[in-house]
This record gives C-alpha cells, sequence and structure tokens, in this order.
C-alpha cells in the first residue's frame, strides 16, 4: 500500500501508484490532453468494485436542503449539499458502498453521501434555523442561515423584510445565497420586493464536460422564480424543482404555494485507461 497522508478532508495517496481500475460499465469514456479516461456516476445507492488497487478522482456531493412552504411570508431557499473533489485519490481492491441519498423534502434538511470512508454532508433547509454543509435562506421576515465553517460552506441569504417581502436564496456550494428585498408593495395583490438567488455553485469536469453543480435554491417572492439550484416560487406558485443528482437546494414558495425538494445526491469515479 502506498504512503498517504491526511489532507484535511480524506486520506490521499502521495503518488508513485498506477490508476485504479473497476469492473462496474463505466457510464462514458473521453479523451483529454492526449490521456485517456473512464468514469462510474452513481445517481443511486450501489457499489463500486475495484478490481485493481490504484488512484483515481471522485466527485462527491450530499443531497440538498428542501426549499421552504410559501403563503403570506415568502420562504426561503434551501441550500446546497457539500461538494467535494478528490484527485489521485487510493482505492484498495475491492468493493466500495456508494450511498446515494434523495433530496431534502420542504422543509427538511438534506443528506450525506458517501463512498467508503468519504463522507459529505447534505444542505440546510430554507429559513433561517436551517444549517448544513450550506445554510437555508431565511423566510421573507427572517435572518440568514449559516453555513458549516468545518467544511467550507456558505450562508444562505436573509428575508427581504416582513410578509410579503422576497425570501432570501440558499447557499451554494461556492457562494452565499442572496437577500431577499425590502421593495415597494401594494396589498392587492400582494406584491413586494424580489427573493434572493441562490448562492453559486461548482463547475467541474470529472465526466469531460464541466457542470454546475451544488447550486443554492432561490427565495420566494411576487412574480416569476429566482435563479439558483431550484428556481424560487411565485405569487400562489409552487417553486420549481432543483435539478436531479446535482446537490442544488429546493426553491421557496410563493403566497399559497409550497417550496420544492432538495436535488439528490451524487457519486462520479474516474480513472485513467
Amino acid at each position: 500500500m502506498p504512503l498517504k497522508v491526511y489532507d484535511g478532508a480524506a486520506w490521499v495517496n502521495t503518488g508513485g501508484v498506477s490508476p485504479a481500475d473497476f469492473s462496474n460499465t463505466p457510464t462514458g469514456t473521453y479523451t483529454d490532453t492526449g490521456v485517456n479516461y473512464k468514469y462510474v456516476t452513481f445517481n443511486s445507492s450501489g457499489t463500486l468494485t475495484i478490481t485493481k488497487e490504484g488512484t483515481c478522482d471522485m466527485l462527491v456531493i450530499g443531497a440538498g436542503g428542501g426549499g421552504q412552504n410559501g403563503g403570506s411570508i415568502r420562504g426561503g431557499g434551501g441550500g446546497a449539499g457539500q461538494h467535494l473533489y478528490l484527485t489521485n485519490y487510493f482505492l484498495s481492491e475491492g468493493t466500495h458502498t456508494v450511498t446515494i441519498p434523495g433530496g431534502g423534502a420542504v422543509n427538511v434538511r438534506g443528506t450525506g453521501a458517501s463512498i467508503g470512508s468519504i463522507n459529505v454532508a447534505g444542505g440546510g433547509q430554507g429559513s433561517f434555523t436551517g444549517q448544513g454543509a450550506s445554510g437555508g435562506g431565511g423566510r421573507s421576515d427572517q435572518g440568514a442561515g449559516a453555513g458549516s465553517i468545518l467544511i467550507g460552506g456558505f450562508s444562505g441569504g436573509s428575508g427581504g423584510g416582513p410578509n410579503y417581502y422576497g425570501g432570501g436564496g440558499g447557499g451554494g456550494s461556492a457562494g452565499v445565497g442572496g437577500n431577499g428585498v425590502y421593495g415597494p408593495h401594494s396589498y392587492s395583490p400582494y406584491q413586494g420586493g424580489p427573493g434572493g438567488a441562490g448562492g453559486a455553485g461548482t463547475a467541474n469536469s470529472i465526466t469531460g464536460t464541466s457542470v454546475p453543480r451544488a447550486g443554492g435554491g432561490g427565495g420566494a417572492h411576487y412574480g416569476a422564480g429566482t435563479a439558483g439550484g431550484g428556481q424560487g416560487g411565485g405569487l400562489s406558485g409552487a417553486a420549481g424543482a432543483s435539478t436531479p443528482n446535482t446537490g442544488g437546494g429546493g426553491g421557496g414558495g410563493g403566497q399559497s404555494g409550497s417550496g420544492n425538494t432538495g436535488a439528490s445526491g451524487v457519486v462520479i469515479v474516474r480513472v485513467i485507461v
């Protein structure tokens, strides 16, 4: 077994070891700068069978937190799941268990994902109390939810003001959620400032194509949805769903509208062939 060092998140190989190989059916193959790769994507729980020990690259993302239900108080967006990318990680020969969580339900924190001994956290639920890898956004009358500093999480955004103003966006894997806006409103219809955008996600090219993942859910407000891992809701509208297997947070719900679930997590393993 090679010498390994702890990088603050996991034990990683120090070099001098050939690439690992797996017997799972590859999800895809590609060539980048003259190097041939194959990878396997786990969109649901399963097992990775390593037939030759060695090094690999891994992307592990926890599930996003669910957005908050709406009403006269606009809902906050859910926080993104933790986004962890490991390069030259050593995997021993044998079977490694992979756990892929579904996205957090409405008003519920997301669950962590894992492969072998590697574990990542889920995102916080929409509302200022939701704390996870990244914090959920506050509803329109609440403050921001804090992200976990220990795993580099980002906070959600604050609500814009009482009742009818915008909800806060959930924190993403690469940025803080936007604040809801305290803006002009009229009571018929109930209109206020826009909701906060979800925090930025992180782009990764482990599959050969750059794909952004783990963005925070948008906060709800009057009108169209707010950008983020999941779109925020509008007046009397439900929030839009996050893209499955990205770890994005669910959008917050508008007046009489429900929030949406966070996105499920994912594990991707790549080796050189």
